[in-house]
């Protein structure tokens, strides 16, 4: 084949497939138009007595005001609303949907049509009505939280909303059916009335919300007649209200141990006229926690002065301080247990202190974390300075005296008291015909009570008020 002949070919080739080309992009562009779906919402007033209240426009499916569909594909316009009124679909904007053709949705409140151009639609909804109930009650005693007495009224529905500032005050949407409901605690209902004419006797019933109106339940308190039965003695009292105390038996825990739980009926305690029972007429007997022989555990934990230990009491037995922490030159003489304190006397529990026991006989827990209270055994140390020499004992002499009230004070006294005393080198102590000689000021400054008193610990027995000679030179 010439050269010549397979130019002419391929020109003609262009020649054809060029307006192919063309022809085959036009249909495409023909095929993928799309056209402007476009619904604007108009709401005629807004909702004031409905917290949930909403309008939701759906194109498609999609939740959006405006939405690009191709030609020649169908395009559904959906609604879900909410305490709204629907008050119509027209053709156009907002702005000229008045006097416009209204179009209509079919049974599934859906609006159909397939797009051929831009199209505006515009939905107008309005707030829906809502009525005012109000809702009252009426009884011979007082409510009251603190003797478990209470009266709650609800009205409730689709579309019923509680009025949050006017109490008792609920909005129903109109047509709506309402349930209305009166439920209380420690009260006999009685009826519904209304319009001073109406009465129910049911304390729940319906209603449809088709104007405002006002309803009051009627109640009267429950009342018993208690009999109390106390060891073969028994007394009546009539007209108890519910919820109100029980009357207290005499405290017998001196005589038996036993701690007064309350009044048992129906094998429940009761310690306020709260039966869960349509009896009027109720017997009564007392009920006991029975606490003599049980073992209470104290634990003290470790602390600078002291290492950790145990403290128990049995209430037969009395008071065991074999586990007790130690410290020297100290007594424990109190453990504090929930903030109370509980003195310790001659290694029991101090006569005074009988609030101990009726503290533990009402208390459910066995075992305390509990802090203990020390003093010193000494009513007072003195100790008889000696400003000149060791040699001349007994001139000069001044004294400083510290109490045990002073408590973990005194260390830090004694401190201060060989601080302010100035050109000390040497420490001469004597007490009971011993001697200790602290050699070197460092020394002289670190000696505390403490080690001053170990040193003569032997000779401190038995000895209240001690009294050292401390030779300074």
């Amino acid at each position: 084949m010439s050269n010549k002949f397979v130019k002419i070919l391929t020109i003609c080739s262009l020649i054809i497939l060029i307006p192919a080309i063309v022809v085959a992009t036009a249909i495409c562009l023909t095929a993928s138009i799309a056209y402007k779906v476009s619904v604007d919402k108009v709401i005629l007033s807004e909702a004031i007595h409905s917290p949930e209240a909403n309008v939701t426009v759906k194109i498609n499916g999609e939740e959006c005001s405006s939405l690009y569909v191709k030609k020649d594909q169908e395009v559904v316009i959906t609604f879900e609303i909410k305490d709204y009124e629907f008050e119509g679909l027209f053709e156009g904007t907002k702005n000229t949907y008045i006097g416009s053709k209204e179009l209509e949705l079919n049974s599934e409140n859906a609006y159909r049509f397939v797009v051929s151009e831009d199209t505006n639609l515009t939905a107008v909804f309005d707030a829906s009505q809502f009525y005012k109930i109000s809702l009252n009650y009426q009884a011979d005693v007082a409510p009251n939280a603190d003797l478990q007495r209470t009266i709650d009224l609800t009205a409730t529905g689709e579309s019923v909303y509680l009025d949050p500032e006017e109490d008792g005050v609920y909005w129903a949407k109109a047509n709506e059916n309402v349930t209305i409901s009166a439920d209380s605690v420690g009260y006999n209902f009685d009826a519904w009335t209304y319009e001073t004419v109406g009465r129910k006797e049911e304390n729940s019933f319906e209603i449809l919300a088709n104007e405002n109106a006002s309803y009051t339940a009627n109640f009267s308190v429950i009342k018993f007649n208690l009999t109390y039965n106390n060891n073969g003695t028994s007394s009546t009292v009539n007209d108890v209200v519910y919820g109100t105390p029980l009357q207290d038996l005499e405290d017998v825990y001196d005589q038996g141990w036993e701690a007064f739980l309350g009044w048992e009926f129906n094998e429940r305690i009761y310690t306020s006229a709260t039966f869960d029972s349509d009896v009027a007429n109720i017997t009564l007997t007392p009920a006991y926690k029975y606490q003599k022989e049980i073992t209470y555990t104290f634990n003290i934990e470790e602390s600078e002065y002291a290492e950790a230990g145990t403290v128990t009491y049995n209430t037969a037995t009395g008071l065991d301080l074999s586990e007790a922490p130690t410290r020297d030159f100290y007594n424990l003489v109190a453990l504090i247990i929930d903030g109370n304190r509980f003195d310790i006397e001659n290694n029991v529990f101090a006569d005074a202190q009988n609030s101990i026991d009726r503290y533990l006989v009402d208390s459910d827990a066995n075992t305390f974390n509990v802090t203990p209270v020390w003093e010193m055994v000494f009513d007072s140390i003195t100790f008889t300075q000696n400003i000149g020499s060791n040699i001349d004992f007994g001139s000069g002499l001044t004294e400083m005296e510290i109490v045990k009230d002073d408590g973990i004070n005194l260390e830090m006294k004694l401190l201060d008291y060989l601080e302010n005393t100035e050109n000390v080198e040497h420490i001469l102590i004597s007490f009971g015909g011993k001697e200790y000689k602290i050699y070197g000021v460092d020394n002289c400054k670190g000696a505390t009570i403490l080690e001053i008193l170990s040193w003569f610990k032997d000779d401190l027995v038995d000895n209240t008020n001690p009294s050292f000679i401390i030779g300074l030179y």
